[in-house]
């Protein structure tokens, strides 16, 4: 659902957030939140582990920690889609003049290629434990993931719409209807194939310069050789309040977290294309999210000898800002000229080539606002090698909702194509295995 005063709203949340700092600042004096920590702490970053009685370790570290984890995540792939409209889905075409040239084209490719591929990235924290509070800054970035289709004989079907008084199209050409002498005096026409109204008869001109008694038909879209790709990345930055619990009975202990998140998660779909009726067409579209909003989780973790096991979990009520942009150029050949070999290159107006379109270029840009909630989990295992440094491994799942992926967005109309802002909500699901190290934590 569409948000038509999110700015406001995010706006309004911040000053909320602002004024009951106010009111929280004598609490932090209390917690001594930036209060260096006891040295004595750091003195102990290679003391050996205190056990204490029935398996349980020492207290939680107190003061600044840090921890650093490389990521080993996958992200899940956008909705399949149509290389061509979704809607239409064929269209009557000609390869010649008359109705046993006939076929009905339809989208032969999709997105469906892409895959939930893996990629590597980092995740660092850091923040400060004073006895039941303190404070945690954490941040991930994944490296771009880009996923490439090569693939040859594309068909695509067009949304072609006839304007003007005359009901033009803009992929539609003419073919020559063999049997007439236009040159001759006087004139001799063909016998016209029986399907087609005479509003659509032509007196057009060859490549040698000679008039040609021709029909108009609608005309194939067919690409020879195709790149298709589709490059992700994504970052988060949140910033959160923590309050730890005393000991229970069992031995854990557990945290509650409040505070702020922004996640960023940008992908771009290019298609490169050549060959066929709009030989050499390339199209981008970028789809950015930009999502913040309040973030409350928690954590539970136990210890037992050099063993901790934690589980965390967090939900993060988004604001995301979408911004869709989309350029390129279909039938840049449609210019015409002389290929590299020397060899003429039909254009506009040729045979069996659109009679009125020529190369189109475009920029369209779409602005959009819709919630994004999500949830993201972790499990863990550490182990203890000194008082203060462990190693851990683990598992990190995360769901959000409302993002803009591109693929699916793409309106394939001619001659300007554009931004689908109906398909705008897709869901993402992001998981994968964390290998780190933490001091202090």
């Amino acid at each position: 659902m569409s948000i038509k005063h999110a700015k406001t709203w995010v706006i309004a949340w911040l000053l909320v957030l602002l004024a009951g700092s106010t009111a929280f600042g004598q609490g932090l004096q209390e917690f001594q939140l930036f209060k260096p920590a006891d040295t004595g702490t750091y003195g102990k970053f290679f003391d050996p582990v205190d056990p204490m009685p029935y398996g349980d370790s020492s207290p939680p570290n107190e003061g600044f920690f840090v921890l650093w984890d490389g990521l080993i995540w996958s992200i899940s792939s956008p909705n399949v889609s149509p290389i061509g409209d979704a809607g239409l889905v064929s269209r009557v075409v000609y390869t010649g003049p008359w109705s046993e040239d006939l076929f009905i084209q339809t989208n032969t490719h999709d997105t469906g290629a892409f895959g939930s591929r893996s990629t590597q990235g980092e995740r660092i924290e850091f923040g400060k434990m004073t006895g039941h509070h303190g404070w945690v800054c954490s941040t991930f970035r994944l490296n771009s993931k880009t996923q490439s289709i090569e693939t040859s004989d594309m068909d695509v079907v067009w949304i072609d719409d006839a304007f003007g008084p005359t009901g033009t199209r803009y992929l539609q050409g003419w073919y020559e209807v063999p049997g007439g002498d236009a040159t001759a005096d006087p004139p001799v026409p063909p016998i016209w194939p029986p399907d087609v109204p005479p509003s659509d008869y032509w007196v057009a001109t060859n490549a040698d310069g000679d008039p040609v008694y021709a029909v108009y038909r609608d005309l194939p879209v067919t690409y020879e050789d195709v790149l298709i790709q589709n490059r992700v990345e994504t970052w988060s930055a949140e910033l959160m309040y923590v309050y730890r619990t005393h000991r229970q009975h069992h031995g854990g202990y557990y945290e509650l977290f409040g505070g702020v998140r922004y996640m960023e998660f940008d992908e771009r779909f290019t298609v490169q294309a050549s060959g066929g009726i709009l030989d050499e067409s390339v199209w981008h579209t970028n789809g950015e999210n930009h999502i913040i909003g309040p973030q409350v989780g928690g954590r539970w973790f136990q210890q037992r000898g050099r063993w901790q096991l934690s589980v965390e979990g967090r939900f993060f009520a988004g604001i995301n800002f979408q911004s869709v942009r989309q350029t390129g150029t279909l039938g840049t050949n449609l210019a015409g000229g002389v290929d590299a070999a020397g060899d003429p290159i039909l254009g506009t107006g040729s045979e069996g080539m659109p009679r009125v379109l020529s190369a189109t270029s475009f920029n369209s840009v779409l602005y959009e606002e819709e919630w994004s909630p999500g949830a993201e989990l972790r499990a863990e295992l550490k182990y203890k090698v000194t008082g203060a440094i462990n190693l851990r491994v683990g598992w990190t799942g995360m769901y959000l909702d409302g993002i803009a992926r591109p693929s699916g967005m793409v309106n394939y109309e001619i001659p300007t194509m554009g931004i689908r802002p109906d398909n705008n909500r897709q869901g993402i699901f992001v998981n994968g295995l964390t290998l780190g190290i933490e001091l202090n934590r």
